[in-house]
C-alpha cells in the first residue's frame, strides 16, 4: 500500500470567439492549463428569434461534414414570466447574440446559447480535443512560452479554416488538490512522505507548484492523446517522466485527475475517450514491476479486490459521470459571472450588425418546432397558475371526523397536507410551527383555527401577543368573555386560564373527548418566543400538553426562532413529542427527541439484560462514542483487575485476543484492540461500577454544542448500520468526569446494514 495523488479541475469558461496573443493571455490568466476544441460551426438563423410572453425562441443551423448543409433545429425557453420590453440582437454572422429585458443583459456565442437552451445534451455540447497546454496562470510565461501558446493555436485555426468547424479554448484552474494513504495494489509497501508532498505537490498561497502542473497536463494529454500533442501522449510507467518520479519518491503510486465542466456547457471527448461526458475521472498510475504494457491509465499486474481506492478506480468514472449529470445546467455562461473578454471587441452589443443578411421564412418543420416549445411553456404556466389558485384559502370545511384531521395546504404532488386535531380515540392533538418568517407563521395559524372552528368539534383561544392580525382596534379583549389576547401579559394570563381548565376537566367524572359531546378546547399561542422564561408558564403549557388530551384539551405553537423552540422543547414537557410539527427553518431533527428525552424518568443503572442490545452514547474531554454495553464490572476493582477481567469477557464474546493500546489511570479509561477482528473495546469507571463498552464509532466532541447534538449523531449512527424495531432514548448513569449519558435497549435480532458505500461517500466528497 503506497499513497494516492488527487487533483479537481473546473472550467473558468468555454471561449468560441478568435484570439489575438494579447486576448490569450487575457483570456489564461489565473489559470494552468487550457483545452482547444474544435465542433461543427453553429449559427442562428437571421430573424428567427421570437421574444413573445416572455419566451424566448431561436432557430440554429449547424453545419454538416463535407458538402452537406448540416441540419437545422429550433429551441426555446422561459426567460420572463409574462411579456417584456425585450431586445434580442445577432453579431458577427450569427456566431454571436445579446438579450436584453428590463434588468438584465445577457450575451454570448451562439454555440453556448443552441447548447443551453437544448438542455446540455451530448449532440450539440460535443467537443473533440485537438490540443491540451500549460497556461502558466501564475505569472511564470515567458515571451517565448506565450508565442508558443498562439502559434500553436494560431495553426489550428489555419487548419480548420475552410471545413465549418468553430475553434474554442477553455481554460482550466485548479478547484481542490487532496491525498490519501491508500491506493489501488495489495503489497506492504510504505505509505507517503508527507514532508515530500508539502515539498514538491502542496499549493500554498495559491500557487500551484510546477510539479503539479506538469503531472497534470501529462495525464490530461495521456488521457484524450490530443492529435496536436507531439509529447506525453502516453503514459508508461517503464519511461517516467520527472514529475512520475518525484511523485514515487514521495511515496505515491495512484494519481487521480478529475476533470469536471458540469459548471460549463461543453462536454469533451477525443479519439481515445469517444463519450462526450460532462465529467472525466482520469486514473494514472506508477506500480512496481512487473506492469501491463498499455498506453494510458492502470498498468498494474493486479488491483485489489477490497481497496476502497481500487474500487474507486472501476467504479470512479462513471459514477462521477452520474453525478455530474444529474446537477442543472449552470447560467454563468452569458450572465454578469461570465468573463467579459467572451465578447470580442468588434462587436457593439446595442444594436445588431447583420442587418444586411438576406432573411427567409422559416422551414415548416422549424416552425412547428417554435408551435411545441411554446405551447408546452404556456401549458406548464396555465398548470402553476391553477396549482397555486388551488392553494388559496376557500374556507370551505376540509375536517374528516374519522381521522380527525383537517387540511390546510397541498404539497407539490397535489396531495393535501392533513394536520389532525384528535385521534381516534377522541384525544385533542396538540402541534407547532417554526418559521422566521412571521407572515406564514400567522396565515398557518389562522387557517388551522377557522378549520378547527369549522369542524364544530373545537372552540379556539387565540393568542397573538405582537397584535399582527390587529385585533385589539376592535375587540374588548380584556372582557372576561373575549377568547383573544393580543398582548404578552394577555397571551400569559390565557394559558393559565386553559391549564386551569385542564385541571377542572381532569377533576370532573364527565367524558370530555372529542366526539362525546363537550366542545375540545384549543389555545392557539403566534410569537410564543415573547412569552417564555416564566416557571409558571412552562408548568402550565407542560400541563396542557400532557394533560389536555384526554380532557379535548390542545395547544398550537408558532415559533419564530430555533431558540426560543429550543427553550420551549426544554422546558415545556410533551412539546418534543407532538403529533403536528410544521417548520419553515431547519430544525435539528435530535431537537424534539432530545427534548422529549428529557422528560423521561432517568435510568438508575447502566442496563444489561438477556436479549436484548444495550446501545449508549458517552464521552470524554476528546470523542463522543457510540457502543454496545457488553458487561459492568466489580466497582471496587483497581485497573489491572478491571482489564483483565474485561479483557476475558471479550475473549469468551468474540474470541481472539486484546492488545490494550491506550490507558489513563487517573480519569478511569481502558481501551483495547481485539486483534483478530480489529474491533474496539472500552472500559469507563462509573461512580459505583466498571463498564465495559464495545466501541463501534466515535466523533469530535465539542463541549459547548448543544446536547442534543449527541443524540441526533447517535440517532445517524444508529440509521446508518442497523435495522431496528422503534426505541427511544433515556438518560442514565455518566462514567465519572462526564456530563450525560444516553442509553437504549432493542430486541434482538437487529438487522446489520451494509457498509460499504460509506466509502465511496467519503471519496465523492474527497475527489468531487
Amino acid at each position: 500500500m503506497a499513497g494516492t495523488l488527487g487533483f479537481k479541475l473546473a472550467v473558468r469558461h468555454t471561449y468560441q470567439r478568435r484570439f489575438t496573443r494579447q486576448d490569450l493571455d487575457t483570456a489564461l490568466a489565473g489559470c494552468h492549463w487550457y483545452l482547444i476544441s474544435a465542433r461543427p460551426a453553429v449559427r442562428i438563423i437571421p430573424d428567427s428569434e421570437r421574444l413573445d410572453d416572455g419566451i424566448l425562441t431561436v432557430g440554429f443551423q449547424e453545419a454538416g461534414a463535407g458538402d452537406s448543409s448540416g441540419t437545422a433545429a429550433l429551441y426555446g425557453a422561459e426567460y420572463a414570466d409574462t411579456d417584456h420590453d425585450a431586445t434580442f440582437h445577432v453579431h458577427e454572422g450569427g456566431s454571436y447574440f445579446s438579450l436584453r429585458f428590463p434588468g438584465v443583459h445577457l450575451h454570448g456565442d451562439s454555440w453556448s446559447l443552441a447548447a443551453f437552451l437544448s438542455g446540455g445534451g451530448p449532440d450539440l455540447a460535443r467537443h473533440e480535443i485537438l490540443y491540451i497546454g500549460k497556461a502558466y496562470g501564475d505569472g511564470r510565461r515567458t515571451a517565448a512560452t506565450r508565442t508558443a501558446q498562439h502559434e500553436t493555436l494560431q495553426t489550428i485555426y489555419e487548419d480548420y479554416l475552410d471545413q465549418r468547424m468553430d475553434i474554442f479554448v477553455t481554460p482550466l484552474m485548479l478547484a481542490k488538490s487532496t491525498w490519501s494513504s491508500d491506493d489501488h495494489i495489495d503489497d506492504t509497501e510504505p505509505g507517503p512522505d508527507i514532508d515530500a508532498y508539502e515539498r514538491v505537490f502542496a499549493t500554498r498561497d495559491g500557487v500551484v507548484s510546477g510539479s503539479t502542473v506538469d503531472l497534470i497536463e501529462h495525464s490530461l494529454i495521456a488521457h484524450f492523446s490530443p492529435a496536436y500533442n507531439v509529447n506525453l501522449s502516453k503514459w508508461q510507467a517503464p519511461r517516467q517522466t520527472e514529475p512520475m518520479r518525484q511523485m514515487r519518491s514521495a511515496g505515491f503510486r495512484l494519481l487521480n485527475v478529475h476533470l469536471d465542466t458540469s459548471d460549463g456547457l461543453a462536454r469533451f471527448c477525443s479519439a481515445t475517450q469517444p463519450e462526450a461526458r460532462r465529467s472525466h475521472f482520469i486514473y494514472h498510475d506508477v506500480p512496481p514491476a512487473p506492469r501491463k504494457a498499455v498506453p494510458r491509465g492502470i498498468s498494474a499486474m493486479e488491483i485489489s479486490q477490497w481497496r476502497p481506492e481500487a474500487r474507486l478506480v472501476r467504479e470512479g468514472p462513471d459514477m462521477f459521470s452520474d453525478l455530474a449529470e444529474q446537477r442543472d445546467l449552470m447560467f454563468r455562461t452569458f450572465g454578469d459571472e461570465a468573463p467579459a473578454e467572451r465578447k470580442p471587441s468588434s462587436i457593439f452589443l446595442d444594436h445588431s450588425s447583420d442587418t444586411t443578411v438576406q432573411t427567409t421564412p422559416l422551414a415548416p418543420d422549424l416552425l412547428e418546432a417554435e408551435q411545441q416549445v411554446r405551447e408546452s411553456i404556456l401549458q406548464r404556466r396555465q398548470q402553476e397558475a391553477d396549482e397555486e389558485a388551488a392553494l388559496q384559502y376557500r374556507g370551505v370545511p376540509t375536517y374528516d371526523p374519522e381521522t380527525g384531521s383537517i387540511e390546510f395546504g397541498r404539497l407539490d404532488s397535489g396531495e393535501p397536507v392533513p394536520w389532525i386535531l384528535h385521534d381516534r380515540e377522541g384525544n385533542a392533538q396538540s402541534g407547532y410551527l417554526i418559521n422566521d418568517d412571521h407572515r406564514s407563521n400567522t396565515s398557518t395559524l389562522v387557517i388551522l383555527k377557522h378549520q378547527a372552528e369549522l369542524s364544530g368539534r373545537f372552540v379556539t383561544y387565540l393568542c397573538d401577543p405582537k397584535d399582527r392580525l390587529r385585533l385589539s382596534a376592535g375587540t374588548d379583549a380584556s372582557s372576561p368573555q373575549a377568547w383573544i389576547a393580543t398582548s404578552p401579559d394577555a397571551t400569559a394570563e390565557a394559558i393559565l386560564k386553559v391549564a386551569d381548565v385542564v385541571d377542572l376537566r381532569a377533576g370532573d367524572p364527565g367524558d370530555f373527548k372529542i366526539g362525546s359531546g363537550t366542545a375540545g378546547l384549543l389555545l392557539v399561542i403566534n410569537d410564543a418566543d415573547t412569552i417564555l422564561g416564566s416557571p409558571a408558564i412552562d408548568r402550565a403549557a407542560s400541563n396542557i400538553l400532557t394533560n389536555g388530551p384526554v380532557v379535548g384539551v390542545g395547544l398550537l405553537t408558532a415559533f419564530g426562532t430555533v431558540t426560543g423552540f429550543t427553550y420551549a422543547a426544554e422546558h415545556w414537557q410533551g412539546l418534543g413529542g407532538v403529533h403536528n410539527k410544521l417548520a419553515g427553518i431547519e430544525v435539528p431533527p435530535s431537537l424534539p427527541a432530545w427534548a422529549a428525552m428529557l422528560h423521561r424518568a432517568p435510568l438508575q443503572e447502566v442496563p444489561v439484560t438477556d436479549g436484548e442490545l444495550a446501545f449508549a452514547v458517552f464521552h470524554d474531554d476528546r470523542n463522543l462514542y457510540f457502543g454496545i454495553v457488553a458487561g459492568v464490572l466489580d466497582g471496587s476493582h483497581d485497573g489491572e483487575a478491571v482489564k483483565r477481567e474485561g479483557r476475558a469477557i471479550i475473549v469468551d464474546l468474540v474470541g481472539g485476543d486484546l492488545l490494550w493500546i491506550e490507558e489513563d489511570h487517573d480519569c478511569g479509561c481502558y481501551e483495547g484492540l481485539n486483534l483478530l477482528n480489529a474491533t474496539r473495546w472500552i472500559v469507563r469507571r462509573f461512580p459505583e461500577q466498571w463498564v465495559l463498552f464495545h466501541v463501534m464509532t466515535n466523533y469530535f466532541f465539542d463541549v459547548d454544542a448543544p446536547q442534543h447534538e449527541a443524540l441526533g449523531w447517535a440517532d445517524e449512527v444508529m440509521r446508518s448500520r442497523f435495522r431496528t424495531p422503534a426505541y427511544t432514548w433515556r438518560s442514565g448513569p455518566t462514567p465519572d468526569g462526564t456530563d450525560f449519558a444516553l442509553y437504549t435497549t432493542i430486541p434482538e435480532p437487529i438487522e446489520v446494514l451494509d457498509q460499504s458505500n460509506k466509502i465511496m461517500q467519503l471519496y465523492r466528497h474527497l475527489y468531487g
